[in-house]
């Protein structure tokens, strides 16, 4: 590859201003500068006359190489030089302390988003869920996160159809009652399948003593007018007996009454054994720690504390205990 000489160019000698006022007002110094000035030209000259030679020799060499070369592709043209106003300048004292100032906004945000995620994990909630809260206010990013959960059907309110609820003690008997008379139904009406009637409210008349009891009951049912609730009362090892009676009823929609504060895991063994689980209704979130943990079941919500399960009913909740353990 040809190498490109260069020479440097000694330029005469330009004298500075004190010199030159001195000789335009003393003669004897402006005689002596015309004749350094003389001196040096031919210096300047001869070392002109040296890099023009070398760069004619360079250039010819430059020629012969050339066709030796040949396909051989040619050099890249050396990168100009960048011009001062492409150069990196430094930055001035004020914008380096915007950007000092501005960093810790930038990471601000995802740490406090990190923060409330954890704190809604504390609370039971999934990570898929707790995670989704990135609005700037809490009490938002929860109605915005928990706006993804699954919606409950509503309860069947057609001609003959039939709901069964099924609950620990008198907590099935509690959500019958709320649906009779959001329904505007007659909450003497509804059918108790359990151990003790008078004890949950219901005329024995109306009680189903078993799954045989259970299918007559079913056959009246499906030629009523109105729709109908049916109670059926079953602790968390009472999965089976409480299965026979839907089994029998055959209703349109199960309902199950969970109590926030039992174990999630004992829970969905009961669930399982049910075999038929459309949604649930939670209960008992202020005594539970984490009472957004059978969120886990990924059931739909139709009741939360006795109240139509809304994002924004879960949001008032929440953040209610996310202020209590601070």
């Amino acid at each position: 590859m040809p190498v490109e000489a260069t020479a440097t160019v000694e330029k005469p000698r330009t004298p500075d201003a004190s010199e030159r006022l001195a000789g335009a007002y003393n003669p004897h110094t402006a005689a002596q500068a015309a004749e350094r000035a003389a001196a040096e030209r031919p210096a300047a000259a001869a070392a002109t006359e040296r890099a023009a030679a070398d760069r004619a020799a360079t250039t010819a060499a430059a020629a012969g190489a050339a066709p030796a070369a040949g396909a051989q592709a040619a050099p890249a043209a050396p990168a100009s030089p960048a011009s001062p106003a492409s150069s990196a300048s430094p930055a001035s004292p004020a914008s380096v302390a915007e950007r000092a100032g501005a960093a810790p906004a930038v990471t601000e945000k995802p740490e406090r988003q990190a923060a409330l995620g954890r704190r809604l994990q504390s609370l039971g909630v999934p990570s898929d869920i707790a995670f989704r809260a990135t609005a700037a206010d809490t009490y938002t990013a929860v109605v915005d996160a928990f706006s993804a959960l699954p919606l409950a059907e509503p309860a069947p309110d057609g001609p003959g159809e039939t709901l069964i609820v099924v609950g620990e003690s008198t907590h099935a008997v509690d959500v019958a009652r709320w649906v009779a008379e959001s329904q505007r139904l007659d909450t003497s009406h509804i059918l108790f399948a359990g151990r003790n009637a008078a004890a949950a409210g219901i005329d024995p008349k109306r009680r189903i003593t078993g799954a045989h009891d259970a299918r007559l009951w079913a056959k009246k049912l499906r030629k009523s007018d109105s729709p109908s609730v049916v109670a059926v009362e079953a602790a968390l090892d009472e999965s089976a007996w409480a299965a026979a009676i839907v089994e029998a009823v055959r209703p349109v929609a199960v309902w199950v009454v969970v109590d926030a504060s039992r174990k999630t895991s004992d829970v969905a063994h009961h669930l399982q054994g049910l075999r038929r689980v459309d949604a649930i209704c939670l209960r008992g979130t202020l005594s539970s720690g984490d009472p957004a943990s059978p969120l886990s079941l990924r059931l739909p919500v139709a009741l939360l504390d006795g109240r139509p399960s809304t994002p924004f009913q879960w949001a008032a909740m929440l953040c209610e205990r996310l202020s209590l353990v601070g």
